[in-house]
């Protein structure tokens, strides 16, 4: 009987293991590695900083077992009902409505527009700004047209393509792991005379903008617990899965420093050689490789937008009307907004001349040369890219909120939960909260800083930019007021204190 349920215990144990190993590590170390490189200009630097940040988060991963306590045995565990009962109805509104309207939105086009931009770097020929601006519209909105309608309509198939990726997603990472440091040589990032500058506060802060799209969603492991039979079992592997995530992305990161640019794609480049047809063959691998973990990426997001929305309105802190709460009409009103949200992304990364790049009359010479070649081929989704990663702070500064109230409650007692052990609780819930604090102020700061002092502010891509964050919260507010008026029309269901859950409703179109 012992050796029976000691067997049952250890299989729940890595069972949740690997289901953590799944759902943090995704397309977010395929694409924001060099991207960190770029922002801190130093791979030591940036290495450490995925060290610091996934500490960082195992410590807050501590906190949100004591959080998901509250939604144990009711309710949903998602952020949007956790705000709810740690803090209050409207606060959890505010972070719903930023969440459907605006941050899934930027998260979606992330990784959507790569899928394009990894397509025509493959085809490796001059495309003007006008075709790509057409190319990026109508290809862009058209993948946009099938994920949602498949998610919609067939979502069995969905769920099969993330299933398949689940698995292949780790064949290149693990390829690229053992690449970098069996190809390690002096053309690495760490002997690159370019990124030997000293490592200063500003480069180390810099960097976190880039990092926190690759751990988003990781609290939700926490709600595990709910379904576990060995409840005693969730926090190990919650907190031992965190663990190996973190270094898992360390070692990734010395590994595509060292063996090249920091970018799965210069890595796998290296293996073929380097004959002008061991290269071609490369590019067109590691680029198909990128298009088909982006794609599935934004094809996850997609239904994780729709869940969460239904979440949120099924917890009473978005409205929904209550005869369309249902995928379609979901999938309608995430689509629309990620739609427009993309299109004025797109136009602005196309006609906003910043750097280098001269809007749509930008040349064939800043494509014909290798140095400039990189920026011909990003510029139009340049704004896209950092505007997911600067949006990520909406998800985490949630997360803070959470972390903080965990603490009052300490003192308050306003949620009854089984409190862990303070000794353990107190250190992690005081560091992650100062430390995300830091994280969430510079992964924002990072994109609005000057990069060329001898440029007026309001003529660079940094105030277009720090224009349309500040515009995109604007809309949130205006949609939280339309929203609380509503709410006022139907107080008995959407009060502070409303406990309407419908626990048989449908929240996920996987199930």
């Amino acid at each position: 009987m012992n050796k029976s349920k000691s067997k049952s215990k250890s299989y729940e144990f890595w069972s949740m293991f690997l289901l953590v190993i799944g759902m943090v590590i995704g397309a977010g170390i395929y694409l924001k590695n060099q991207e960190l490189l770029s922002q801190t200009n130093n791979p030591i630097v940036a290495t450490s900083l995925w060290a610091v940040v996934g500490l960082v988060l195992v410590l807050s991963v501590v906190i949100f077992i004591e959080i998901s306590k509250s939604t144990m045995n009711h309710g949903n565990g998602t952020l949007g009902n956790w705000l709810k009962i740690w803090v209050g109805r409207r606060t959890a509104s505010v972070f719903s409505v930023m969440y459907s309207y605006i941050f899934i939105p930027s998260v979606i086009t992330g990784f959507m527009t790569p899928v394009i931009t990894y397509f025509l770097i493959t085809l490796d020929i001059y495309i003007n700004p006008l075709s790509q601006l057409f190319i990026y519209l109508f290809v862009g909105i058209f993948i946009l047209i099938t994920i949602y309608a498949s998610n919609v309509w067939i979502p069995k198939v969905c769920k099969g393509i993330q299933l398949f990726a689940s698995v292949f997603k780790f064949i290149p990472l693990f390829v690229a792991l053992i690449a970098g440091f069996v190809l390690w040589g002096d053309n690495s990032s760490f002997n690159d005379e370019t990124y030997k500058q000293g490592a200063t506060a500003i480069t180390f802060l810099s960097g976190f903008g880039a990092i926190l799209l690759s751990f988003d969603g990781y609290v939700y492991i926490a709600n595990m617990q709910k379904g576990a039979t060995h409840k005693e079992q969730v926090p190990k592997a919650l907190i031992a899965g965190m663990i190996f995530v973190s270094v898992f992305y360390v070692i990734m990161a010395i590994a595509l420093f060292g063996g090249g640019d920091g970018s799965i794609v210069g890595v796998l480049s290296k293996i073929f050689g380097n004959s002008a047809s061991g290269h071609r063959a490369a590019v067109i691998l590691a680029n198909t490789v990128m298009m088909l973990v982006c794609f599935t990426s934004t094809n996850v997001f997609v239904s994780v937008g729709m869940t969460e929305m239904l979440s949120d309105y099924n917890a009473k802190v978005i409205y929904l009307p209550k005869e369309k709460a249902n995928f379609k009409f979901v999938a309608l009103l995430q689509f629309l907004s990620t739609t427009i949200f993309y299109i004025v992304l797109v136009l602005l990364g196309t006609f906003v001349p910043r750097g280098d790049w001269e809007g749509i009359n930008s040349g064939y010479d800043l494509w014909e040369n290798i140095e400039t070649r990189s920026l011909f081929m990003n510029a139009i989704g340049d704004f896209i890219g950092q505007m997911a990663s600067a949006l990520t702070a909406y998800v985490f500064i949630a997360i803070n909120t959470l972390i903080v109230a965990a603490m009052i409650n300490r003192f308050t007692n306003k949620v009854k939960v089984e409190k862990l052990n303070s000794y353990v609780f107190w250190p992690a819930a005081i560091i992650s909260s100062i430390m995300l604090a830091v994280i969430n102020i510079m992964a924002v700061v990072i994109f609005i800083i000057p990069t060329n002092d001898a440029v007026p502010f309001v003529q660079t891509g940094q105030f277009i930019f720090l224009l349309f964050f500040i515009l995109s919260i604007i809309a949130s507010c205006v949609l939280w007021t339309i929203q609380e008026k509503v709410f006022k029309k139907h107080n008995e269901t959407y009060s502070d204190f409303s406990e309407n859950i419908d626990e048989n409703m449908k929240l996920n179109n996987w199930d």
